[in-house]
């Protein structure tokens, strides 16, 4: 199918590009229908005072969704095959509206990030309890000591505590003969 994006001067129904506003209601999944095309991209703008869950099917919750929209800002949700409805939740206590802008285009690696929530390294806090976790099985492996006081054994040749690794240097006499061996 060839690719329909709207020009300046194309008729407007043939465009693939729609905007519709829909209610969400509170304690209810809201669909979005799109009765004439199918789009792989929409822009869902969240004018609601909490965070907007969408997804491609209704089981969508604030554990199972694709796309999260912060209150008041946009988000792209850009899929390689178009749908023909998504599926939007929030925990809202009346009813609020959402923005949804649609339209055909090209699929494009530059898309994903846009369509993926993803948590930045800096962003991850919290704590880990350890103490929660059930305990290992018993064996004959020592798990969590290292003695640092021993010799260390490396492919069979002992280095003392007290002595650097063995290395060997590259010199230019080693091309010569064919080779070069790097310690």
């Amino acid at each position: 199918m060839p690719e329909l994006v709207k020009q300046p001067g194309d008729d407007h129904k043939k465009s693939t590009w729609r905007e519709q506003t829909v209610t969400m209601l509170p304690g209810d999944i809201t669909t979005v229908y799109f009765d004439d095309t199918k789009p792989n991209h929409s822009a869902i703008t969240n004018n609601t005072s909490q965070i907007v869950y969408v997804h491609e099917r209704p089981s969508v919750s604030p554990n199972n969704y694709l796309l999260a929209v912060a209150p008041g800002s946009t988000k792209l949700l850009a899929r390689p095959l178009g749908y023909h409805t998504i599926y939007l939740d929030a925990a809202i206590v009346q009813p609020e509206k959402v923005r949804v802008e649609s339209w055909i285009e090209k699929f494009t690696a530059s898309s994903i990030p846009q369509s993926i929530d993803t948590v930045q390294l800096g962003q991850m806090t919290g704590t880990v309890d350890i103490s929660a976790l059930p305990p290992l099985a018993a064996g004959d492996k020592h798990i969590g000591s290292v003695e640092i006081d021993k010799p260390v054994t490396l492919g069979g040749y002992s280095i003392p505590a007290t002595q650097p690794g063995p290395t060997r240097e590259a010199g230019m006499n080693d091309f010569r003969v064919g080779g070069v061996s790097v310690g």
